[in-house]
């Protein structure tokens, strides 16, 4: 049998749920994000490849849809969202890999234990950790609320390494392992 429930409890959890109406797919949607932006700037973290400029294109395509129906999501919590997001977006994304490409080798140099790029790109916490944070962080500076927090959530979830979306790190960033790190704003 139930333990009865105190009325005044269920009627304030209520009202609490009137008042804070959160989207139910958001955590899985910025998770889903976070994952095809990093397969669209690698190969390692797509679940297929094709090699053409029409497939490319269209990863792009579909990263963008991915983006606008998180911009549409977390506009239901804040009324004051960036202008043309997508646009400035994918205008900072060329600058996002390349600065992960150079922290992908400055990983693979500094570690004795690698092999080569790939196994950075494939198999380090950190690698993932840094790649997600400078997605994160360029949604930061392009002044997009909670989506930029989420995403260095799940990487903090999955790796242990907390960093800030708002935090400046410089070129050639290494984190080998990194559970239990934290980079504040």
């Amino acid at each position: 049998a139930m333990v009865p429930l105190p009325q005044e409890l269920v009627e304030r959890l209520i009202a609490e749920r009137r008042k804070h109406v959160v989207p139910s797919q958001l955590r899985p949607l910025a998770s889903q994000f976070a994952q095809q932006c990093l397969g669209v700037l690698f190969p390692h973290f797509a679940p297929a490849v094709v090699c053409s400029e029409d497939s490319v294109r269209e990863d792009l395509i579909q990263l963008e849809e991915a983006l606008r129906r998180l911009e549409r999501s977390v506009g239901v919590l804040h009324a004051a969202m960036p202008e043309q997001l997508a646009t400035r977006f994918f205008e900072g994304l060329s600058g996002v890999h390349a600065r992960l490409s150079d922290d992908a080798q400055a990983i693979f140099e500094g570690d004795p234990a690698a092999k080569s790029v790939d196994e950075v790109l494939l198999t380090y916490p950190g690698f993932f950790a840094i790649a997600v944070f400078r997605v994160a962080n360029l949604l930061h500076r392009l002044g997009m609320p909670l989506l930029p927090r989420l995403l260095t959530e799940v990487a903090h979830e999955k790796t242990g390494v907390d960093i800030h979306p708002g935090a400046t790190i410089g070129r050639r960033f290494c984190i080998d392992h990194g559970t239990g790190i934290v980079l504040g704003e």
